[in-house]
């Protein structure tokens, strides 16, 4: 998805923060959380068919690449998102935690 955002001129990170488990656990420290532990997890996100994944690029995943745009501009760069990509599928990577609140 970054390739395809950066092929047709866009910033694949607009509105969008990915912060590494290290810097998750040392916020959850600074905020007084213990016990802390924090990983990546992939999560490859299959759709059914080429619309299901556009309209849930366009509402979810695009949203801040899509906000100005009309409805009809905002569809057509989902479509044309969704039609680069290699397959059906979102690769996501999750970023799961698990803390303790102190105190």
């Amino acid at each position: 998805m970054v390739r395809v955002l950066e092929e047709l001129g866009a910033d694949p990170f607009t509105g969008k923060v990915f912060a590494t488990p290290e810097r998750t656990e040392e916020r959850l420290r600074a905020s007084g959380f213990t016990d802390i532990a924090c990983w990546l997890h992939t999560e490859p996100t299959p759709f059914e068919t080429l619309g299901t994944l556009e309209t849930f690029l366009r509402t979810v995943v695009l949203g801040d690449h899509v906000k100005a745009m009309t409805g009809e501009e905002a569809a057509a760069f989902s479509h044309e998102v969704a039609s680069r990509l290699p397959r059906l599928e979102l690769d996501y990577v999750r970023l799961n935690m698990d803390a303790v609140r102190a105190g």
